[in-house]
């Protein structure tokens, strides 16, 4: 998988941040938490940040629980180490 690294400028880099503040505002408005309203590190903080993921993966119109099938492991990369 290709590194991608944005720039401030980049029109992509606006529309992330776009898409990460409208699911902070759809989980406060819903009573959720968001990763920064937990202890980082904690169990918790862990929990509600993939939970908040999920939601951002919904936004873009996918399926968190459906397994990629180019992701050999099915962890979504998670726990990789580089």
């Amino acid at each position: 998988m290709e590194n991608i690294s944005l720039d401030p400028n980049d029109p992509m880099w606006s529309l992330a941040r776009s898409m990460e503040n409208t699911v902070r505002t759809i989980r406060k408005a819903r009573g959720l938490r968001n990763p920064e309203d937990c202890v980082q590190g904690s169990d918790e903080h862990e929990e509600v940040s993939v939970e908040f993921l999920k939601d951002v993966m919904r936004l873009m119109g996918e399926d968190p629980n459906e397994i990629d099938e180019d992701d050999e492991h099915g962890d979504l990369g998670v726990g990789a180490t580089g």
